[in-house]
């Protein structure tokens, strides 16, 4: 039998895995989402992660410069509608001061 795939040769571009908290206002934020967009596209492409009781973890996060972007939104009540479909309205957790992110340097420790 062959067996064609990924090894264990890691993602191509030098990364390394981050794991931190995610609070909003000093509270641990609930659920949402985290990426990590390299300012430079040669050092590798975006990652992300699931926020899950303010706590994270996102392996292959390129190195350098890399802008932090956390989403959460949560739904809210439901909207008037024509064709007898559910739309709700959304609202997003984050404040509006921090929806741009936060830029970092990734460094390999």
């Amino acid at each position: 039998m062959l067996f064609f795939g990924c090894g264990l040769r890691g993602p191509g571009y030098p990364a390394t895995r981050l794991e931190g908290a995610v609070t909003v206002d000093g509270k641990p934020l609930a659920t949402g989402s985290i990426q990590f967009l390299p300012q430079d596209t040669a050092q590798g492409p975006a990652v992300g992660a699931v926020v899950a009781d303010g706590r994270y973890a996102a392996d292959d996060v390129p190195l350098g410069k890399v802008r932090a972007i956390v989403t959460s939104v949560r739904k809210g009540k439901r909207l008037p509608d024509a064709a007898d479909i559910p739309v709700w309205e959304s609202e997003n957790l984050i404040p509006q001061r921090h929806r741009g992110g936060i830029l970092i340097d990734v460094g390999a420790d």
